[in-house]
């Protein structure tokens, strides 16, 4: 380290190694097998519990969505359109659903995707190394 700076009273001689203790990521291709195994039940159950948050918070908002639509039909079929009241029950629903499941099934977040991705590169690195 050239800017390192000792005062009159330190003398340094040769090179000086700094270790601050920091937790450096490193390479699943460097880890023994039975870390592989661990680190797979890890992502795993950090996935399915990101699952499970996602589908906790997108469920108030659509059940929501549901209760606004279903007060509007009863609203259509207490003034005698039952047709209109049906519809809007039958294709609001529809329409819901799919969108409900577009966004917590179908789309994944980079949270999600970054642990798809390091559970493909796990098996990967084991099928390579013929354990798994």
């Amino acid at each position: 380290m050239c800017d390192f700076k000792a005062g009159h009273d330190i003398h340094i001689e040769g090179d000086v190694y700094i270790n601050d203790q920091s937790h450096q990521p490193i390479s699943l291709v460097q880890c023994t097998n039975e870390e592989l195994y661990a680190q797979r039940q890890y992502r795993k159950q950090r996935l399915a519990r990101e699952k499970k948050r996602k589908i906790k918070r997108w469920a108030v908002l659509f059940l929501c969505g549901e209760v606004v639509l279903c007060g509007v039909a009863l609203w259509y079929h207490m003034l005698g359109n039952t047709t209109l009241s049906s519809l809007l029950l039958g294709l609001g629903s529809i329409f819901l659903e799919l969108v409900a499941l577009q966004y917590v099934v179908v789309e994944q977040n980079d949270l999600q995707q970054a642990h798809i991705n390091a559970l493909r590169e796990i098996d990967l690195i084991l099928r390579e190394r013929d354990a798994q």
